[in-house]
């Protein structure tokens, strides 16, 4: 079993942290980005691989049908048939490649494998939509970023459409915000104790495709207390009590 690596310099320093698989790892460097102290980013990502973590998570290191190749691989050939030839959706394989995800018989192979489960903890929603990204992002990885961008988000549109889970601009009308801050704006809801979040995922992610995985992912596989699905990106069930937010 692969473990993890933390490699310094002569004075001791960190220069790099290898998740599992070998890899450097990216939720070591999201953390970083916000803790700045690398010695205090190791701790909160060394958390993930503790007891305590695994009895939310589960064991993934020890888990076998994540060390299934063979299931792997056909996750993979099944991300590839969720677009149609013409670029379309393809329920039905999308559906059965969800499934697939969700029942841990395979995993999107762009995260470590520990790093993944924080895409099952944000629900159906947020892996189906990750798989239509993914596979989108694959079959025009030679395109340019602008371009995938708008693909994505047209596929995530009709998505949500199809799902019921589309929700228009008008109705977060500009008297309702209750705050903002450098990518999002939090507005009222009528539900007692939620509040509704909008987020411009553009503000630091280049693609639907980066920010499904590098930002609503690793957040569910590192935030324990608040779970961020695909959906929550525009209704977000807070789960702090409202004083704690200076909420009236």
């Amino acid at each position: 079993m692969a473990s993890f690596q933390v490699r310094r310099n002569k004075n001791g320093e960190i220069t790099q942290v290898e998740a599992p698989n070998g890899k450097p790892s990216i939720l070591f460097s999201t953390i970083n980005r916000f803790v700045k102290d690398k010695e205090q980013a190791l701790r909160y990502w060394s958390q993930a691989y503790t007891p305590s973590f695994k009895s939310w998570f589960g064991d993934w290191q020890n888990n076998s049908s994540t060390k299934n190749v063979e299931t792997q691989s056909e996750l993979l050939t099944l991300q590839s048939q969720i677009l149609n030839t013409n670029g379309d959706i393809n329920y039905k394989e999308l559906k059965e490649a969800c499934d697939t995800v969700i029942n841990g018989q395979a995993y999107i192979n762009i995260l470590s494998l520990g790093e993944e489960t924080g895409r099952t903890k944000g629900g159906r929603r947020h892996v189906e939509a990750s798989l239509i990204a993914t596979a989108n992002e694959r079959a025009n990885y030679k395109k340019q970023t602008d371009v995938k961008r708008t693909e994505q988000e047209k596929l995530l549109e009709e998505y949500a459409k199809e799902t019921g889970s589309w929700i228009e601009a008008e109705e977060f009308p500009e008297s309702e915000i209750l705050g903002e801050g450098a990518e999002a704006k939090l507005f009222k809801s009528s539900k007692q104790g939620y509040v509704r979040k909008v987020v411009n995922y553009r503000k630091f992610s280049k693609t639907t495709h980066e920010y499904l995985t590098n930002r609503v992912s690793l957040h569910n596989y590192l935030f324990l207390i608040l779970r961020m699905s695909w959906l929550d990106l525009l209704q977000l069930k807070i789960l702090l009590v409202k004083s704690s937010l200076h909420l009236s």
